[in-house]
Formats: structure tokens, C-alpha cells, sequence
């Protein structure tokens, strides 16, 4: 039997060899029979979702073009929802593990010839050095292998019509008996006996779990076999925990999860029925052994017009949405931590506080660059300037979340980066905060901003490339749905699109969890209230310039034409306007924190003067407030060992939050903000080494004035 070598991250816990080689990764050396990608060896040895898919779909499954406009749409499914695709095939007598876009359109126009590879074809394939697109039971092997327990396929292979007297069975079945990986898939394929399958799945030890409201198992091109499978699972997240405890028990058969085709894009029942019973008569007379399925799917796609094709197409998309939510649940089930607990070294939690979950951070990753001119005059001429350029990890979502990770929040960050080194030294940043809710996004770039400086620190221009942040989609959120949904706390930045502020702000209010929204510019700042959630906000931190856009967007008075909070009278009438023109904002929102620089930070809120200083979570629903508008300003703290003002305000934010979360009233979270930010201000770096629990002042208050 043909044995192949260990290879590394087998799927239950052998030792990793990884040596490098350019562009591919080799487990073992340039001789080995498997190559894996780059892209898939990173993601394995970082513990991400991957997700498994076979080549037979393009060398045997469908023509060309739509093989390979098929082939590649998938594997953008599956990166949009935050895993990262592994198709597996096999190319001059090397399986590859992740394919480059060459590679695929190679297999997908078969100009060479290209072998059905099951597990009995490898030696045969291997040695003699051949092209082959695995199939079901092929794939398998090599994902378990390469340590990827998630695979995704169109529909499995099974109990042939006759078989009682052909002994046609596909090796599929007796795979998912003895290869511990799950398949996703839309059941069995129809031309096959559909309850003679499951009898033998059965037989074989097979979970075999649908994927909806109910057990009715899907037959590939139509919704309901007429068949039940032994059990379903409503979500994605409820198929990873299954597959989590199938881990844990170390079963080493596989795991069949079927997913049952959209209702718009399954076949008529009557005309698919029909074509099948031809086709299967022709197939009789016509070929046998491997060659069965493609000749009566090829008859089925000329029977049907080409219905059942469109039909192959959308079921294959559905599942590779589904086969990517649950890697990727499972990979956020391998690596989560335990819910939020109040730092070990700071005062105990108060009562009244939720104890359920812990903050979520929706928002941007960025990697900073900052280049200071050391010169007094600029030329925009093509010469080089003297000054000094610094590296540093951004993104006021990252920065929040980062910041609350070291105050021991425990805070899951949900974001999106890119396949490239600022992603993995980004990541490798801060080892507290949690990255399961990062979605890594191959050739794609991770966010980067460089900002010019004068000689007086002032900011001349910038240059940004967020384009990643679209890749945080509501499909993307909604994976981490539960965690959202017990959370104390969600904090969503508006570097995320349009879409995702809405989804999350919806989600947020059905569930009764508050929403800290950080404007992050004064482009983005207004974003709620353009996508028509702003009563959803229930706590929001602008500076004065984003302020001002929020009001503007809502045509509500003006502020003052100052650009900064100055001392005397200036600031005197800033805060004063403030308080006058907040009403309308805080008939929804529970507070509003406005940033005002180095004079410190006011909070509005509905209340009485006595009850000024009381904790805002529990949230108490501004609405239900009898009380007028109450502004309270927190004066900035002097600070003479300035280094960066990068990252002071997120900082500020992290300190305040971390205050709420333990239950503390706004005097004590005020001084635990100021703290914070003053510890941002005197390093380079946007959240500070130095910003950790034992450092802040806890218990201790900061004086304010209360405006009217």
C-alpha cells in the first residue's frame, strides 16, 4: 500500500517541519511528493481556518470556461468569509497543496492529460509523473495529511443504482470511513441510490449531519432526498463544535455535512428525475467504473438544457460559504480564550456589570508609517528630504483593542489584513490580543498609512490604502454572531464599510448589547447616521472636527468656527455650545465623549448633577431619562515628556472602557483614560509597552466641571 511521507501539522498534533523554500513550501524537501503554497503553509502554522477543495470539479466535472470561472470564484467565497483556499491536485507527479492562478487555468483547459486521482491512482500518478484532479477520496487523504480538517466539494460519491449487483461503490464512502476529515457537501449526487449511501455510511461510522432547520438530506441538485440524515446543526458555529468534540475524541472516520442546495437555484424535481433515469439507462450500455459519473452528469447537463450545470455551480458556491464559516469557527473554538474577567491586579469587579462575554472590537488594522522633514522649507520637486520615518502598528480598532488587551479585557478583535510581512509583524505585535476574528485576505495588501510631519510635528499630508477593510462584510461579522451577541461591550470604528456599520448596529440593538462608536475621521464620522442607525449608537467619542460632521450630516446647529479647544474664553464657549446643541444626539445615546485635545475630554450625558458620577454600563437607555443635559469636562493633564500624540486618544478610549467594564463611575474611568494617554504620549509606539493593569490608577478619581 502506498504510504505517503509525514508531512507537518498532521491533523492530530505530530511534530512540524517546515524548511523553506521561494515561493512554495516544501514539508519536507524539494524532493517531496507534496507542495504547499505559501499562502496555505502560513495559514497552517498560524492555526487559521483553511479549507480544502478538489480538482476533479475542474479537470472532470465541467467545461471550459466555467471550470475555471468556477474554480476561482470559490476560492473568493471561501477568502471573503475568512479562511483561506487549499485546492489540492496534482501537477507533473507532485500533489499541490494551493494552487496559483497559472496553476488552476493549467487544469482547467487540460491541454495535458489529466487523471481521475482516487487514493488507489497516487503511485501510479506520482511515479509516472503525471497531471491529476483528485477526487472526494483523494482529496481527503492529502488534507488529512497536510493537517486541513475542513474540505469542500459539490456532492459526494456514493452507492451506485444496481450495486446489489454491479458492487459499484465509491471509494468516497469507505475514505469518509477511515480519513478523520469533514466533508461539506450537498449531500450525494442524485443519480446515485441516495438511502443505500446512508445505510452504508452508516456501516462505516460516518457522522452524517445536515446543515438547516431539519434532517431532510439533500440530493445535490434538489433540496430533500426524500431520505433523513441521523441528526442537523442550525449553524456554522454549532458544526464546528461538533467537529470540535469529533477532535477531541480523536475519531478517525470522517464527517459528511450536508448542505442543501438555495431554494432559487435547485433543479425542477420532475425534469431532473427524468434526465436522471435516462442517463443512468445509457450509462448502462454505454461505459462503466470511473467514466459512470461524468457520462450521466454530462447527459443530465444536455437532458436539462443546461439547468442542471447552473444548478452544480450555485450549490458548489453555497458550500464553499459554509464549508469557509465553519473553519473558521472552529479555528476561533481552537484559540479562544476564556470569557472576560476583570484583571487579576485591580480592584474586584462591581456588581451590576456583565459577566457573560467580553468586548468585541470591530475595526481597522493599519500599519503606520510617520515621516518627519527635518527641514524648515518643503519642495515638492523630487529631492530628498532630511528627517527621520518610524514604523508603527495602527488602526483606532486595533489600537483600542490592543490597548485593552493589555489592561486584561481580553478583547476579540475583528478586522481584516493581508497576505504579506506587515501582516505577519502586525499580528505578532501584541501576543494578548486576540485574532480570531481577523480575516486574512490573500493578495491582498494589509492597510497601510504614511503621514508627513513638519519640523513642528504638524501633519502636511497623508497617504492611505484601506482597501482591505472591505473585506470586513457583514458575511465576515456574522460568523462571530454568539461572541458579539453575550459581549459587554461592542466597539466598532468607522473604518469599517457602510454595510458592516449597519449589520453590527442591527445586531447590537436586537440583542441589548451597547455599541462604542469611534468616528475615526471626519469623513467616516457621520457613517451610522448614513446608513440610518444612529439612535443605535450608544456611546460615541468624535473630537471637535468630527463632531462638527456629524452635525452637519444631521442639520443640527453649528459649533463654533474654532478648530481647537483653546484655554479661556474660547474653551469656555466651545464646551458651553456643546452642551447647548447635544440634545438632539443624546435623545438615543446613552453618552457622548468629546475629545478636545490637550485640554482634555467632556462627557455628555442625561442626567442629574447628583447622579453625574454614575457607572455607564449597565447601560440605562437615554430615552427613559426624565433628566436634562448634563456636561461634565475633564481637563487634560499636563504632560512635559511628549513623544508622539499617535494612538493618545484611542488610548484614552481603551482606559475609559476598561473603567466601564469593571463598573467603576465616570470620575474613576476618566482617570484611568487620562492615565492611559499620558503613557501613549510619552512613546513612540500608538499603545505603549509600558500601558498595563498595574499602572493605572484604579480607585483613584479625576476632578471635572460640570457645564451647563
Amino acid at each position: 500500500m502506498f504510504q505517503f511521507m509525514k508531512f507537518s501539522r498532521a491533523l492530530m498534533g505530530s511534530q512540524t517541519l517546515r524548511p523553506y523554500t521561494v515561493g512554495r513550501y516544501n514539508l519536507r524537501n524539494k524532493s517531496s511528493i507534496l507542495a504547499v503554497s505559501r499562502e496555505v503553509e502560513l495559514a497552517l502554522s498560524a492555526q487559521e481556518p483553511v479549507v480544502a477543495l478538489e480538482s476533479t470539479i475542474i479537470t472532470h466535472g465541467m467545461p471550459y470556461p466555467q471550470n475555471l470561472e468556477t474554480a476561482v470564484e470559490v476560492e473568493q467565497i471561501i477568502r471573503k468569509e475568512g479562511a483561506v483556499p487549499a485546492t489540492i491536485a496534482i501537477l507533473r507527479g507532485q500533489v499541490h497543496v494551493g494552487l496559483s492562478a497559472v496553476e488552476l487555468e493549467t487544469l482547467a483547459e487540460k491541454k495535458e492529460p489529466c487523471v481521475k486521482t482516487s487514493r488507489r491512482d497516487f503511485p501510479f500518478v506520482l511515479a509516472k509523473g503525471l497531471n491529476g484532479g483528485t477526487t472526494v477520496s483523494g482529496t481527503m487523504l492529502v488534507a488529512h495529511h497536510a493537517g486541513i480538517p475542513v474540505f469542500v466539494t459539490g456532492g459526494i460519491g456514493g452507492v451506485h443504482r444496481g450495486a446489489e449487483n454491479t458492487l459499484d461503490i465509491s471509494a468516497d464512502l469507505t475514505e469518509l470511513g477511515r480519513t478523520p476529515v469533514a466533508v461539506v457537501s450537498a449531500g450525494v449526487k442524485s443519480i446515485l441510490d441516495v438511502e443505500k449511501t446512508l445505510e452504508y455510511l452508516e456501516t462505516q461510522g460516518v457522522c452524517v449531519s445536515v446543515l438547516g432547520s431539519d434532517n431532510r438530506f439533500p440530493d445535490f441538485f434538489t433540496r430533500d432526498s426524500g431520505c433523513k440524515a441521523p441528526c442537523h446543526v442550525e449553524t456554522p458555529l454549532m458544526a464546528a463544535h461538533m467537529m470540535n468534540k469529533w477532535q477531541e475524541m480523536k475519531i478517525n472516520s470522517g464527517m459528511l455535512i450536508a448542505v442543501p442546495i438555495p431554494e432559487e437555484h435547485q433543479a425542477e424535481g420532475k425534469l431532473i428525475k427524468e434526465a436522471i433515469d435516462i442517463a443512468v439507462k445509457e450509462a448502462e450500455l454505454a461505459v462503466s467504473g470511473r467514466e459512470v459519473t461524468p457520462f450521466i452528469l454530462q447527459r443530465v447537463f444536455e437532458i436539462t438544457g443546461g439547468q442542471s450545470l447552473k444548478s452544480n455551480i450555485a450549490l458548489i458556491k453555497n458550500n464553499a460559504k459554509a464549508g469557509a464559516q465553519i473553519a473558521v469557527e472552529l479555528a476561533r473554538l481552537k484559540s479562544s480564550t476564556s470569557s472576560f474577567l476583570p484583571p487579576t491586579d485591580s480592584p474586584t469587579k462591581k456588581s451590576g456589570t456583565s459577566e457573560q462575554g467580553r468586548p468585541v472590537v470591530v475595526g481597522g488594522s493599519i500599519v503606520d508609517f510617520i515621516a518627519t522633514v527635518m527641514e524648515p522649507e518643503i519642495k515638492f520637486s523630487g529631492m530628498t528630504h532630511r528627517g527621520h520615518i518610524r514604523q508603527s502598528y495602527g488602526g483606532v480598532g486595533r489600537n483600542i483593542g490592543d490597548a485593552l488587551a493589555r489592561l486584561g479585557c481580553r478583547p476579540l478583535l475583528i478586522s481584516a489584513v493581508g497576505d504579506d510581512t506587515h501582516a505577519r509583524a502586525l499580528t505578532a505585535h501584541n501576543p494578548k490580543l486576540e485574532l480570531g476574528g481577523l480575516a486574512r485576505v490573500g493578495g491582498a495588501s494589509t492597510a497601510v498609512y504614511c503621514v508627513v510631519l513638519d519640523q513642528a510635528g504638524e501633519a502636511l499630508f497623508g497617504v492611505g490604502d484601506m482597501s482591505v477593510h472591505e473585506r470586513v462584510t457583514p458575511g465576515h461579522v456574522s460568523q462571530f454572531e454568539d461572541e458579539i451577541c453575550c459581549s459587554p461591550l461592542v466597539i466598532l470604528d468607522g473604518n469599517m464599510p457602510l454595510s458592516t456599520i449597519g449589520y453590527v448596529l442591527d445586531l447590537c440593538s436586537s440583542c441589548g448589547v451597547p455599541v462604542w462608536y469611534e468616528p475615526t475621521d471626519i469623513q467616516k464620522a457621520s457613517k451610522p447616521w448614513q446608513s440610518g442607525r444612529g439612535d443605535k449608537v450608544t456611546f460615541s467619542s468624535p473630537n471637535l472636527s468630527e463632531l462638527r460632521s456629524i452635525w452637519r450630516h444631521l442639520g443640527l446647529s453649528e459649533l463654533p468656527p474654532s478648530n481647537h479647544a483653546t484655554e479661556g474664553e474660547d474653551l469656555t464657549d466651545i464646551l458651553g455650545a456643546i452642551v447647548h446643541t447635544a440634545t438632539p444626539l443624546l435623545d438615543t445615546m446613552s453618552a457622548l465623549m468629546v475629545t478636545l485635545g490637550p485640554q482634555g475630554f467632556m462627557i455628555l450625558r442625561k442626567a442629574s448633577p447628583e447622579k453625574s458620577n454614575d457607572p455607564l454600563l449597565p447601560v440605562l437607555r437615554a430615552p427613559h431619562s426624565s433628566d436634562g443635559i448634563i456636561g461634565l469636562h475633564f481637563p487634560g493633564q499636563k504632560n512635559p515628556n511628549v513623544i508622539s500624540v499617535s494612538g493618545a486618544g484611542d488610548c484614552l478610549a481603551a482606559g475609559f472602557i476598561a473603567g466601564m467594564l469593571q463598573g467603576h463611575g465616570l470620575s474613576e474611568c476618566s482617570a484611568l483614560g487620562l492615565h492611559a494617554a499620558s503613557l501613549s504620549l510619552e512613546a513612540s509606539p500608538a499603545v505603549p509597552d509600558t500601558l498595563c493593569t498595574s499602572v493605572l490608577p484604579w480607585g483613584q478619581h479625576q476632578s471635572y466641571k460640570i457645564v451647563s
